[in-house]
């Protein structure tokens, strides 16, 4: 089943250099890769990422590769090497390699050859507004028609362009096609009138700071401005108001370089329009306070592969993680987690007025101008918006249990599941504190204080116990119903219960310590973990319960994460140590 990437702590914006903590998976020869030098990676719309590497074509699945080679009996790949992946408006793949422009056969998991196109090394691919892919080759330009499968027009020296041997192309907003040579610097082309503009030293402006002939990676930021990578000087800004470069030189980064050598062989522009660079084998980030390129290594020692010069690609996924590839040591998915938070540290004794001791926070509820914490700890507290103080409920030493497993707001007042406190009720307002009671249908009062999750629905208040199953009750009449649930199923069988949750079908599910319970209605659902059918819950151990968009379920386990989907009564895992990432919501 195809595995959608879902990013569980939400990337708030990519890299950002401080307070933040990158996780790191390599992905190389010994986890399914065909060959250890890669050149792009791809996240496609069905959420596989394609790799291409000097050994052939890898799709993965967030489980395993899928190896395409020139050695497949079945469908053999043209070309060991792949140098551009590149998937268009349409969904359609296309493949770049060191032979020939490919289009993947997503039906049949192959490869359609076009007779029509030149056979020659593919560089680079862009796709302009009105659906043609213009296409870098060291054989000349090449303009397609998607939709046809047709190529509209090939360019070379002949036609007008410096170069037949390109290296990168890209396309600026106001519809012109820009293009990289190896030896020829680099050129613009209208897409409607042909008309090519070349910049390279035989028209730059005498002694006037340029980038020379040897272009490698032409990139446009989200500002406009053009930034070009050459083989031999560095990375280089251009400025269409102005018309002057800049050039931007790294200091001090310890790097044993060639003579006259300074390779720019990747240049990536980020959602933020933070610009990152591969240079020389290194992994940079233009720093924007001084202007200076600068090694991004996130986590000091650990990474040391950062301080490698084997980098050689930046490639971003749909969720703008960044995939680096090298020369030598595989493929690297940088998965940030920015830390975008205030933190309010617990403390040991009071040592300022605003400084309080809070542990173990289980619940956050918004109150008025206000947030609510509950804590299985401390008790409650609050965090004011206006003043930005936290203070405690003021009868914090009289409630029956500090150690709060969770609250939900009804009615402003704040309902309380505790731990060896049962249920409690406090009115927030007047400071008021309610216990409440549970009785069986004798009238005996429960002797149930170990509450772990409580809701609220239409003035029925389900209370999840640790062991002792469902109690409902009802709020208006102050009075306990049955645990007797039909005939055959009795509500203590629940035992632990972790969660509640109420779909948008007015179904309630309940996750527990011995399996999923669906109450729809009269009926009652049970999903339970089955060795022998891989199409149930990982365990039956659950804690959680998450509803998406699309109407799918998402269960935390402890063997991983499940979604089920409610239309076609499947369900999908993801498990520790088989994927980095998970599936897009």
């Amino acid at each position: 089943m195809l595995c959608r990437w879902l990013i569980v702590c939400i990337l708030l914006s990519f890299f950002s250099i401080s307070n933040a903590h990158v996780q790191i998976y390599n992905y190389d020869i010994s986890t399914g890769l065909p060959d250890n030098s890669v050149e792009v990676v791809c996240h496609d719309s069905y959420g596989f990422i394609w790799v291409g590497t000097y050994g052939g074509l890898a799709k993965f699945d967030g489980y395993k590769f899928q190896n395409y080679t020139i050695f497949d009996s079945v469908c053999s790949l043209p070309g060991g090497i792949v140098f551009e992946i590149f998937e268009d408006s349409e969904k359609n793949l296309w493949i770049a390699t060191n032979k020939e422009l490919m289009l993947y056969d997503r039906p049949n998991d192959c490869f359609i050859i076009f007779p029509d196109f030149p056979k020659t090394t593919v560089t680079d691919i862009c796709q302009i507004d009105n659906g043609e892919l213009w296409v870098s080759s060291l054989a000349g330009l090449l303009q397609i028609d998607p939709k046809k499968k047709e190529l509209v027009k090939f360019f070379t020296i002949s036609d007008g362009i410096p170069s037949n041997s390109l290296t990168s192309i890209t396309h600026r907003k106001n519809g012109e096609i820009w293009v990289g040579t190896h030896d020829r610097g680099y050129f613009s082309i209208n897409p409607s009138t042909y008309k090519i503009t070349v910049f390279n030293t035989y028209n730059f402006p005498k002694n006037a700071l340029n980038p020379g002939n040897r272009i490698y990676k032409l990139q446009f930021d989200k500002a406009g401005f053009l930034w070009i990578g050459t083989m031999d000087v560095g990375l280089f800004k251009y400025d269409f108001t102005s018309k002057t470069y800049t050039q931007y030189l790294n200091q001090n980064l310890n790097e044993k370089l060639g003579i006259g050598r300074d390779f720019i062989s990747d240049i990536y522009c980020d959602k933020n329009n933070k610009l990152w660079i591969c240079r020389n084998g290194f992994f940079l980030y233009l720093d924007t306070v001084d202007n200076k390129l600068k090694k991004f290594i996130p986590n000091q020692n650990k990474d040391k592969f950062l301080s490698e010069n084997k980098m050689v690609s930046i490639d971003a996924d749909n969720h703008g993680n960044i995939w680096l590839g090298s020369n030598s040591n595989g493929t690297f998915f940088l998965r940030n987690i920015k830390n975008n938070f205030t933190i309010h540290e617990a403390a040991s004794k009071i040592v300022h007025p605003d400084t309080l001791t809070i542990n173990n926070i289980r619940s956050i509820i918004p109150f008025g101008d206000s947030i609510v914490f509950s804590s299985d700890e401390n008790g409650i507290f609050f965090k004011h918006s206006k003043s930005n103080k936290i203070t405690s409920f003021k009868r914090n030493k009289e409630l029956p249990s500090a150690h709060i497993m969770h609250s939900t707001l009804h009615d402003n007042k704040l309902w309380c599941a505790s731990w060896s406190g049962g249920v409690f009720v406090l009115d927030l307002v007047k400071n008021s504190i309610e216990k409440i009671s549970f009785h069986n249908e004798a009238g005996e009062k429960l002797n149930i204080d170990i509450i772990r999750y409580l809701q609220i629905f239409n003035d029925t208040l389900w209370v999840g116990t640790s062991g002792d199953g469902l109690l409902l009750y009802d709020i208006t009449r102050k009075k306990t119903l049955s645990q007797q649930f039909n005939d055959t199923f009795n509500l203590r069988q629940l035992g632990w219960i972790s969660c509640i949750h109420k779909d948008r079908k007015n179904r309630v599910w309940i996750s527990t310590f011995n399996g999923m319970y669906m109450f729809d209605k009269a009926s009652i659902s049970i999903y339970n973990n089955i060795l022998t059918d891989k199409n149930s819950i990982s365990s039956d151990v659950i804690y959680s319960i998450f509803e998406d968009d699309e109407g799918s379920f998402w269960f935390a386990t402890n063997k991983g994460l499940d979604r089920y989907n409610d239309s076609n009564k499947e369900f999908t895992h993801w498990q520790k140590n088989k994927i980095p990432g998970l599936p897009k919501v």
